[in-house]
């Protein structure tokens, strides 16, 4: 069903499964990570619950991936389109550890040159079980204090749950 999961996604993904009466197994796999199964005959409800779950959660991609660290030189535009990704990287990873966030994007607009004000939209996807609505300033306010000259009017947050 799933393969290449480290343990601890492994456990969520069995637990979930176990907790909706979904028997799963789960194997250690020789190239390393860790493999689920369930039975084809509930595969379908499976795959809906893990989904709406937001399991397994997106990988992110790594910044020498992108930007490898053989280039001797880099451009100022490579340099800060770099720590941009960074940051966007660490406020997704952050955004994500809020109970009920499944998944969630950012993107960074940051203008160092001050003409233009430097900007954020962030995009929640939620759990149903769980209203994240109230929680808009928190979010705002979190984003506003990783990211350096960025002001809370200029920080845009998008909330879709799962359900609608």
């Amino acid at each position: 069903m799933y393969s290449g999961l480290d343990e601890n996604e492994a456990n969520q993904m069995q637990a979930l499964l176990l907790s909706n009466n979904i028997n799963v197994s789960k194997e250690n796999e020789k190239a390393g990570g860790i493999s689920i199964n369930v039975d084809k005959n509930d595969f379908v409800k499976a795959i809906s619950i893990l989904n709406n779950h937001g399991l397994p959660r997106k990988k992110h991609v790594n910044i020498e991936a992108i930007f490898p660290p053989s280039q001797l030189v880099s451009s100022p535009t490579q340099e800060h389109a770099k720590i941009n990704y960074i940051k966007e990287q660490n406020v997704e990873r952050l955004l994500s550890k809020i109970p009920g966030v499944i998944d969630c994007s950012i993107v960074l607009n940051i203008n160092k040159e001050g003409d233009v004000p430097s900007s954020a939209s962030v995009l929640i996807i939620s759990s149903p079980e769980i209203n994240l609505a109230p929680t808009i300033n928190q979010i705002k306010s979190l984003v506003k204090n990783s990211i350096d000259d960025l002001k809370m009017e200029n920080i845009s947050v998008v909330i879709k749950n799962t359900a609608g």
